[in-house]
This record gives structure tokens, sequence and C-alpha cells, in this order.
């Protein structure tokens, strides 16, 4: 089956796409580039709506074109975000790591100092791989 087929798309914007993996039962965010500290803030918004929408305890962040993301949206991301997200049963991270060493500093910065006990996350330099270990979590 063709992997496509089995997205639903959620939300898309020129920074990112966010869609549901049917077969696998989790949300798939997919950053395809740079974000204002704006736009960023409501890729967030939208990921959480879209986590409580689903009751979904998965994500996948594909995060290999994400840019750098500033510090003030790092902080954000570790004391608001990520909490929210805990909050509204998010229980697995899979995270596809930056392909500029820039954006990979950044998302270091923010699971450098992320909470351990509020989900598990763990890093993935693939989708598939990313999705197959997502697809096996409890």
């Amino acid at each position: 089956m063709n992997p496509e087929s089995l997205t639903k798309p959620y939300y898309e914007s020129k920074a990112v796409n966010i869609s549901w993996n049917s077969e696998g039962g989790f949300i798939h965010v997919e950053w395809r580039g740079y974000a204002t500290n704006a736009e960023y803030l409501e890729i967030l918004a939208k990921q959480l709506a879209f986590t409580k929408q689903k009751k979904a305890g998965k994500i996948l962040y594909d995060l290999r074109k994400i840019g750098v993301v500033s510090a003030e949206n790092q902080k954000y991301t570790n004391e608001v975000y990520f909490p929210q997200m805990a909050q509204a049963g998010s229980k697995h991270a899979a995270i596809v790591i930056p392909e500029s060493v820039f954006g990979e500093m950044s998302v270091n910065s923010i699971l450098g100092k992320k909470n351990e006990a509020l989900f598990e996350a763990k890093l993935f330099k693939d989708t598939d791989s990313a999705s197959q270990w997502l697809t096996q979590s409890a």
C-alpha cells in the first residue's frame, strides 16, 4: 500500500505539513522550512489542537528541513508546549533530526532541557525508522 494514501492532511503551510498516519496511529509533523516566531507558535498550537482532537499518544516530528528555532521559541517549547502535549496525552515522540547543523543545534538545545517524565522522545535519521518505532510503541 502506498504510504501517502495512509495519511490524512490536517494543516498545511509553507513551513509545515501536519497529518494523521492511520496505519501507525500517530500524528506526522513534517517541517518544510523556516517559520517566523509567530508562525512557529501557531504551528505548535495546531499540533496541540490536533493531538487533543485525535487523542493521539504518538507523534512523529520530521525536522529534517526545520530552520533555526529562536531561543525564545525554544524556551516556549520546553516550558509551555511539551507540558501541554503531555497533558493532552502525548506519550511517545519520534524525532527525525535536522539536516542543517544549526537546526540540529536548536533541536538538541530544546531536548536537552526537556523534562524526561513528560513523554518518551527518541531521535532518528529517517522517517521509516521513526515510523516503525512509533507503530511498535504502546
